[in-house]
């Protein structure tokens, strides 16, 4: 068989649907190949790792299940965190009916302290955390520019054709989403120094 990082995304679904049911090799390489975009896409609305490793299992066995369906309209990778972005979306729709959880106990802090690990882990699920309440805090057009730009990385042209406006405009909404960003972590995280935000 062809070395499968050779391939073009295109041509990697063909062969997925090709070989379907009697070799999983071209999908293990699909999945390789986007794991870090689903994941990306997926912290951008949940800050625990648990929900973000289900959640890419649940949206790799959806993109497994649809294959068929792309029709090439649009790049596999724009198809993909359309997927990953709507998956998110109605878990979060689903979550807000149901009554709000605790995310980690005091056993779980405990856990990781008494791991040695801490305090990098504690900091990572901080970043997150703080990360996604300041991204909750955009308006709908600022978090989609995000998303476009510094999640599912778009160059400004291929924001600029997604949401039929300017190339100069696609670069002006950008940096003042990218500001705003800047803003609410500062916020959220209490004045601390936030992560470059490009």
């Amino acid at each position: 068989m062809k070395d499968l990082s050779s391939l073009t995304d295109t041509e990697l679904v063909a062969l997925c649907l090709e070989r379907k049911g009697r070799d999983e090799r071209p999908y293990i390489e699909f999945i390789r190949r986007y794991h870090m975009l689903v994941t990306r896409g997926l912290y951008s609305y949940f800050s625990n790792e648990q929900d973000v490793q289900d959640l890419s299992q649940e949206i790799f066995f959806k993109i497994y299940r649809s294959l068929h369906q792309f029709e090439g309209r649009s790049s596999v990778k724009t198809w993909i965190f359309s997927i990953t972005s709507n998956t998110a979306k109605n878990e979060l729709r689903k979550r807000s009916l149901r009554p709000v959880e605790v995310e980690e106990s005091i056993e779980d802090k405990d856990e990781v302290l008494s791991s040695g690990e801490e305090p990098y882990l504690l900091q990572e699920i901080h970043i997150r955390q703080v990360f996604q309440k300041a991204f909750s805090m955009l308006t709908k057009q600022e978090q989609e520019i995000i998303l476009l730009k510094d999640i599912e990385e778009l160059t400004y042209g291929e924001v600029a054709n997604r949401l039929v406006i300017s190339l100069s405009a696609a670069k002006m909404r950008t940096q003042r989403a990218r500001l705003a960003m800047k803003k609410y972590y500062q916020e959220s995280d209490h004045g601390n120094k936030s992560p470059n935000f490009r």
